[in-house]
This record gives C-alpha cells, structure tokens and sequence, in this order.
C-alpha cells in the first residue's frame, strides 16, 4: 500500500515538474500563431517603371518597345491592392511581396488595347503578377505579363510579353499619379496596339 502511495506522489512530483513547461511551450506556440503577418509594404509609393513590351505575331518579326511609365502604387490595410484602372490583392512575407491582379481588369485591358483599332481579338492571359522586395524608404520589383491572342478575321495568332522593372518611393497623394506622367496602362495599351496595327499593315 505504501509503495503504491509512493508511486502516486512520483506521478503527481513529475507532472508538477512538467506541466510548467509545457503550458510554457504551449503558449509560446500559440503567440507564433497569433502574430501579425508583416505589413512593410502597406501604404502608397511611387512608382517609376521602364517597360519592355514584345508583340510577337505568328509569321511575322517580333517587335520589341521600350517605354518610360509613372503610377502610384497603394497597398491597402485589407491586403487589397489599387493602381491606375487596375487592382487586385496583395501578400508579404518578410520583406518580399507580390500583387496578384483582378482577372476582369486584365481581360478588359487587352480588349481595351485591340478595340482602338477595331480588331476582332480572343484573349488568353497566362500571367500577371508583381513581385518585388520592400527597403528601409523604397520598392524595387517587377511586374511581369504573358498572354497568347488570336485574330479571327486575319486568321493569325501570336503572344505579347511585358518586362516592367520598378522602383518606388512612399507618397502621400496615391490619387495624383497622372502628374509626373503616362500611368503603365496607358503606355502599355499604346505600346501594345500601335505594334500590332504597325505589324498587320505590313
């Protein structure tokens, strides 16, 4: 009898002795767990951006522009993401981030850019994604686009690739990104349509 007693207050020493350190550990593991993920990038920069935009149509000579854009870039407290007529949402781990676009906005861009010139187009988007890294005052990435057309009514098909480094600066005024120049939609719908009107009038 009293060697089973002795054996209960062994068990009962050793659970005294451990369970500190487990509601510790537990505790620790549950505080990893209730972090907040890393919000670095979160507010408006902007962007300056050197585009480099290759229409390619089947049978025909790439043709390959390089422009100069302007925009402003906001990631929202929500992990929205907002740019000129574009937005989508957005991820950070440590200091690396990447936006992941609405796919109706990117559909209307490129039908945006066929329709200037009244071309029948069907559109598949294959990529459409920035990613980049966030310094102690700037942004640096790149935004990338891939997509493959056909043109019905000549009967061609081809594909359009977009290379846009970036760097960017925080800004107070993410509304004004019209002021220092053309926004990145706005030059790649030009760069894009003038290549493929430029390319189908040869």
């Amino acid at each position: 009898m009293q060697s089973v007693r002795r054996f209960y207050v062994f068990i009962l020493s050793l659970l005294l002795f451990l369970c500190p350190g487990t509601i510790s550990k537990a505790s620790e593991s549950e505080a990893v767990k209730s972090k907040p993920s890393s919000t670095l990038v979160e507010g408006s920069w902007a962007v300056d951006a050197r585009l480099k935009v290759t229409v390619h149509i089947n049978g025909y000579k790439s043709e390959t522009v390089h422009e100069n854009a302007y925009d402003v870039f906001t990631f929202n407290p929500d992990s929205t993401f907002e740019m000129t007529d574009a937005s989508g949402y957005w991820r950070e781990k440590a200091r690396n981030f990447s936006v992941y676009f609405d796919a109706q906005d990117v559909d209307n861009l490129f039908y945006e850019i066929f329709g200037d010139y009244d071309i029948n187009v069907n559109v598949n988007v294959t990529k459409c994604i920035i990613t980049g890294t966030v310094g102690k005052s700037t942004i640096r990435g790149t935004m990338t686009f891939r997509a493959s057309f056909y043109l019905p009514d000549y009967g061609l098909g081809g594909t359009i690739a977009a290379t846009i480094p970036f760097s960017g600066a925080p800004t107070t005024d993410p509304y004004d990104a019209s002021s220092a120049g053309q926004s990145l939609k706005e030059i790649f719908r030009g760069v894009v349509g003038k290549s493929i009107k430029a390319t189908l009038q040869k």
